[in-house]
């Protein structure tokens, strides 16, 4: 563990050094690269020479060579060949990676090719970087220093991937490494449907045997809202290859230093490891750190003796982790585009409001369209019963998981007051609660509770029930993820839902199912995680045909085609996820609309305007002065979205022509623009 804590050390090192280093020299270079890297192998090193021994970790027992295996395999199959290069085609295996993944190629050869700093953002013109672009920020350094950006790519994912089963393993063993690779519900019951539902169900037939194909092996994931965290979170969300084995292991020393959960030499973090992961958080995900920072707020209820220690960490790490929020939300200085008829605007454009992130979505996803399609396909009306359609949802994505938690709270609740409460009472209480509260009332009473209960725990000098610091705040943030909207797009929440699932994992496994018998505990496991073995092993199997997302001879034209326009200047383009400009690095006055559209911003007005230059109407000038693009790139995107061959701006420079575009300076020759036209 001393190792995987020596890794995490060197990418935040790395990361925070280059942001200095990127600062005080306007962008980033090969030399200040290579100072930042060889600062955080410095940092890593020194951990290592100074790292307290502990007792070494459990061997794992016959059934959880299964899941270390499982573990391994996924680690292997997943970012060995994250991206392959055949050829011309530059491909991935993760068919629903392929728009994340270049978004991620775009931000890592963006911040290699020296954009200032805090850089502009990429992907929508007027506004500053607003993501938590560490793990990008990390791979930008090794482009700096000379390794292929796609090597970089799988080197750093297969690290990661490692470190993150060992934190896994030290937090829950076997049981919570099957609950990461394989979570779902009972979507797999669809294999015993016919053919027609289980189409309607899932949206997806392959591994039906009516097509052919054997084994069984389904991807699930058009059905669920709670998809497979490592085919639709691991892969794709880039952040997380650092903050999951780092809040992990921060959940891991925090358990061993201040609750009762270890003994004295269990393994722990440094109090200058936890600060340095803690307030780097945040540039690497925010989500994240959010999650761990209502954690420490419920430890700080839970606990008085660790109070202090506790309010010195945070204060230690407060400044830094705010900086890096800070830059995380843009530095708050990203523009709005000008009014179309005040000219006076375009030199100095309004203030931006904050991005819009935070909503109230009772219920969650319960509503979405895949639910209502399959619900409906089962005989249920689309507008009828919401306690069908509630229980519909619930039993799809997480089978039997909701009552595993209830039983682990009443268990909880049996421990704080001594085992005067009843499991039948307990039980009805809990059950009535979700069956007549709703929305802000449920809520509402849920905060109440939380406080209470944490604060009778902290009056508990013994301490028998320190698990419920953990379970209790863990169990509220996830009815708080299913009631209020932390993105615009409410899956996302499955950032913050995650960690709610991944902290009760190891009670629900010591407290409730390792007290049943060995066929129950069987057919307990097989429940949990049948569905997403299943779609594990179908998103990932070995015949999943590659999908090209680029052209490596078209990047390298477009790439030299670029290579005399500043890094600064917005280039109109057709917004799309894989645009050459975008994959060699070049920043586009508006990149995917999905993909702005999540980070909380609206590119609704970019995406009028692109459209109105693109087809060549009258106000097209004033557009791209508006958007401060002075350059046009004309390809084979541009030319299927749009068409044309007279637009005005044809009359302008055409500074190059090469393969199958060209690229216009707009600017040259300066034609006059008619008074009328304002």
């Amino acid at each position: 563990m001393n190792f995987a804590a020596a890794i995490l050390y060197a990418m935040s090192s790395s990361v925070l050094l280059a942001i200095i280093l990127g600062f005080a020299r306007g962008g980033l270079t090969p030399a200040s690269a290579a100072c930042a890297l060889l600062g955080g192998l410095a940092v890593a090193l020194g951990s290592l020479w100074t790292a307290r021994r502990s007792a070494p970790a459990q061997r794992p027992r016959s059934w959880e060579w299964f899941a270390v295996g499982l573990f391994a395999w996924f680690t292997l199959r997943a970012f060995v060949w994250l991206v392959t290069v055949e050829g011309d085609e530059i491909k991935t295996v993760v068919w629903n990676n392929c728009g994340d993944l270049s978004l991620h190629v775009g931000f890592i050869r963006y911040i290699a090719n020296g954009a200032p700093f805090w850089p502009e953002s990429p992907i929508l013109a007027g506004g500053k970087l607003t993501y938590s672009i560490g793990a990008d920020f990390f791979n930008s350094l090794l482009v700096l220093i000379g390794m292929d950006v796609y090597r970089s790519l799988i080197v750093v994912g297969v690290v990661c991937s490692i470190i993150t089963g060992m934190a896994l393993w030290r937090w829950g063993r076997g049981f919570t490494l099957m609950g990461f690779l394989c979570n779902g519900g009972l979507a797999a019951a669809v294999i015993f449907l016919p053919h027609h539902l289980a189409v309607a169900i899932t949206g997806n037939p392959v591994g039906f045997p009516e097509t052919g194909v054997w084994p069984l092996l389904v991807d699930f994931q058009n059905a669920l809202a709670w998809k497979s965290i490592p085919l639709a979170m691991f892969i794709t969300q880039r952040g997380f290859l650092f903050a999951l084995p780092a809040g992990l292991l921060l959940l891991c020393s925090w358990r061993a230093r201040f609750f009762r959960g270890e003994p004295e030499d269990a393994w722990r973090l440094p109090v200058w490891g936890e600060v340095l992961l803690y307030a780097s958080l945040p540039i690497f995900h925010i989500h994240t750190f959010a999650a761990l920072s209502f954690m420490l707020a419920a430890f700080w209820l839970a606990r008085v003796e660790i109070r202090r220690p506790l309010a010195k960490l945070v204060a230690v790490a407060f400044i830094p982790a705010t900086l890096l929020v800070w830059l995380t939300l843009g530095t708050l200085k990203s523009a709005p585009l000008p009014e179309w008829n005040n000219m006076a605007q375009i030199e100095n454009p309004p203030a931006r409001p904050m991005p819009h992130v935070l909503g109230w979505k009772p219920g969650w996803m319960v509503d979405d369209d895949a639910t209502t399609q399959g619900y409906t396909a089962l005989g249920g009306q689309a507008e009828g019963s919401r306690l069908g359609r509630f229980i519909y949802f619930w039993a799809l994505n997480f089978g039997i998981a909701p009552l595993l938690a209830l039983s682990l709270l009443v268990v909880i609740l049996r421990m704080m007051f001594r085992r005067t409460i009843r499991y039948r009472t307990a039980l009805a209480c809990a059950v009535g609660a979700v069956l007549i509260g709703s929305g802000a009332f449920a809520l509402l009473v849920a905060t109440v509770a939380l406080f209470v209960l944490l604060r009778r725990l902290s009056r508990d000098e013994q301490q028998p029930a320190w698990p419920a610091a953990f379970v209790l705040p863990a169990l509220y943030l996830f009815l708080l993820g299913c009631t209020v909207k932390f993105a615009p797009w409410e899956w996302d929440n499955t950032k913050v839902l995650i960690w709610a699932y991944l902290i009760v994992l190891p009670f629900l496994w010591d407290l409730v199912i390792v007290r049943f018998g060995f066929w129950t505990r069987a057919i307990v496991c097989e429940l949990l995680f049948f569905s997403g073995l299943l779609t594990l092993l179908g998103g990932l199997r070995p015949d999943m045909p590659y999908r090209t997302f680029a052209s490596r001879t078209e990047l390298e034209l477009v790439e030299r085609a670029v290579r005399d326009i500043p890094i600064t200047e917005p280039i109109l383009a057709h917004p799309t996820y894989n645009h050459p400009l975008m994959l060699v690095g070049r920043r586009v006055t508006l990149g995917y609309p999905a993909h702005i559209a999540s980070h909380g911003l609206d590119p609704r007005p970019h995406a009028m305007k692109v459209d109105s230059i693109m087809r060549g109407d009258p106000d097209w000038r004033i557009f791209a002065a508006q958007l401060g693009a002075r350059y046009l790139f004309w390809g084979p995107m541009e030319r299927s979205a749009y068409g044309g061959e007279d637009q005005a701006w044809r009359f302008t420079h055409r500074i190059r022509e090469s393969y199958d575009f060209e690229l216009y300076d707009l600017d040259t020759p300066a034609l006059p623009v008619d008074d009328a036209a304002y």
